[in-house]
């Protein structure tokens, strides 16, 4: 167990640790680090387009379509790369899935690895959350 940035306790499951050290994490955290990059880029453009427009009287100008779009593509790599790790994290195993024979059963076999699966994900956004901070961070420092 660890805490995170908001003093929470995280449960650190089971193979998440091995995970983090695997390339499929390392993978996230790249597709992560690019949107969040993108994202505060283009906010920090918008923040001086917007300034520049009121000092000069003008209308506020938009961004441009294809920087939306590049957004957009890392936003959709980085739902890829979550939507993986969803799907070949979950905590119920593939022979289980295959003996539900039915919908009510599958729902009950889900209803008993929730806990685990639960951790497994609050584990993943705090440390990525972490890791995001840290990259962040180092970022600033390198541009003083």
């Amino acid at each position: 167990m660890y805490k995170d940035a908001s003093s929470k306790t995280v449960k650190i499951p089971k193979g998440f640790q091995e995970f983090v050290n695997g390339e499929q994490y390392y993978k996230f955290l790249e597709a992560l680090l690019e949107y969040c990059r993108e994202l505060f880029r283009l906010e920090n453009k918008q923040s001086v387009l917007e300034v520049e427009a009121k000092q000069r009287g003008l209308a506020v100008p938009q961004v441009l379509p294809s920087e939306k779009k590049k957004l957009h593509e890392k936003a959709k790599r980085l739902a890829n790369m979550y939507a993986w790790i969803v799907f070949n994290k979950r905590s119920i195993p593939d022979d289980h899935a295959v003996k539900c024979t039915s919908r009510i059963m599958f729902k009950s076999k889900l209803e008993s690895f929730k806990d685990a699966d639960k951790d497994f994900y609050e584990a993943l956004v705090a440390f990525s959350t972490l890791c995001l901070e840290l990259a962040f961070e180092k970022q600033d420092q390198l541009k003083l």
